[in-house]
């Protein structure tokens, strides 16, 4: 079965192959936007 979209970004942005549901990733952020 395919990789969703979030899976294949956070796969991308922790540095590792692939990312599975309920792992815990860490990873750093582009852009973080903040609102009051």
């Amino acid at each position: 079965m395919g990789k969703t979209f979030a899976e294949k970004i956070l796969a991308l942005k922790s540095g590792k192959e692939s990312v599975v549901t309920g792992e815990i990733v860490t990873v750093s952020p582009d852009i973080v936007m903040s609102h009051d």
